[in-house]
């Protein structure tokens, strides 16, 4: 069996929808699929660190596909902000790649946004991804996935918001998974910030909320210590209130860091925390942190509480409510018997989490196909 993975961000830029696609493709290389993975490149694109380490194990099941100059000015729009830039380069990047993509032989194809189908052949049997969920679908979407019959998703949440925009769907939810053997606990003791956030800087991930609560913790805590990890059009404003706000001492802003750094500080942390306001499904940071043995606070409403359960290996939280997340930290942080029975739980519940068993899930829906 061929199957084709066509997710043109890939290449570029490091999320859920980007992480999920490049861990699949490993394993079902390593269980002998002949699998073909398409994505984009251009020499005025940085590849991201993630791309680059599966490209150099992999270029063999890799095509990339030039993004034409005509269409430069899309991605010179920030991306992640909405969906409007994805749906953009879905269309006409899908619209440019289609041809190559035609010339390939494949029995089933995944793909990761929703316009992206416009890329694949509809005669064949193409399965859609859904990482997250808009608040609505315009009419061209509806059109395009009208006739497209199977999705999966990466949520319960997920899936129930996409059975409202798309009923009569066949939607199966697979959890995303996370490598236990990388993501795994330092063994040492040496636990240098107490409070970690990751993730892209925009309105969605919550950053923005999680700014006076950190002031509401150092006032109350002098000695804590906070590290913000990530980029986006937010980090000047970021970057201003922790100035404007003398807390240059307690709140250290790292940028986007590559995985292998992105570790160190995973393995150095003592609470994770991850407050997201809506469209997400299963956190990739969240299995990623928990995997060190970071306990996690995220969210109410994301449909984590398949994952994270209260006061065993994490926290769900109202991320609106401020001062419920500051005293919660607070005590957690002065709790240091607590915080290591939680990071032991947070470990061993991710180990039933990895990608081998969530692998074995995608190859029984492939083998409805041979």
């Amino acid at each position: 069996m061929r199957i084709l993975i066509y997710q043109p961000r890939v290449s570029y830029y490091v999320g859920g929808g980007e992480i999920v696609p490049i861990n699949q493709a490993k394993l079902l290389i390593e269980k002998g699929f002949d699998v073909i993975f398409v994505t984009s490149c251009a020499d005025w694109i940085k590849e991201s660190d993630i791309f680059k380490e599966f490209k150099n194990k992999f270029s063999s099941n890799i095509i990339q596909v030039n993004i034409p100059e005509r269409l430069k000015k899309i991605y010179e729009v920030e991306p992640g902000l909405n969906w409007e830039r994805w749906d953009k380069e879905s269309i006409h990047f899908g619209l440019h790649v289609k041809k190559v993509i035609d010339e390939i032989d494949y029995d089933v194809a995944f793909f990761h946004a929703p316009l992206d189908l416009i890329a694949l052949n509809q005669e064949k049997k193409n399965i859609g991804y859904l990482h997250g969920y808009p608040e609505s679908i315009n009419y061209a979407c509806l059109i395009l996935l009208d006739n497209q019959s199977e999705f999966i998703a990466v949520s319960d949440k997920v899936k129930e918001k996409w059975d409202e925009l798309l009923p009569n769907k066949n939607i199966e939810v697979i959890y995303n998974g996370i490598d236990n053997a990388y993501f795994c606990p330092s063994g040492e003791s040496n636990k240098i910030i107490d409070l970690l956030f990751v993730g892209r800087l925009i309105e969605n991930k919550g950053i923005i909320n999680l700014l006076p609560i950190f002031k509401k913790i150092t006032n109350l805590n002098k000695d804590i210590r906070i590290a913000i990890v990530g980029d986006g059009p937010l980090s000047d404003q970021i970057s201003n209130y922790i100035v404007d706000n003398n807390l240059e001492q307690n709140i250290h802003k790292y940028g986007y860091l590559p995985h292998g750094k992105l570790l160190d500080l995973y393995k150095t942390s003592r609470i994770g925390i991850f407050p997201s306001i809506s469209k997400e499904g299963l956190l990739t940071t969240v299995l990623e942190a928990t995997s060190c043995g970071v306990p996690a606070i995220s969210s109410k409403g994301l449909g984590l509480d398949v994952y994270i359960k209260n006061g065993i290996n994490g926290f769900l939280i109202n991320p609106n409510d401020e001062d419920s997340i500051v005293n919660l930290v607070v005590k957690i942080i002065n709790d240091e018997q607590k915080l290591n029975e939680m990071s032991d739980n947070a470990r061993k519940i991710s180990l039933d989490w990895g990608w081998d068993k969530k692998i074995e899930k995608l190859e029984k829906v492939l083998k409805r196909y041979e």
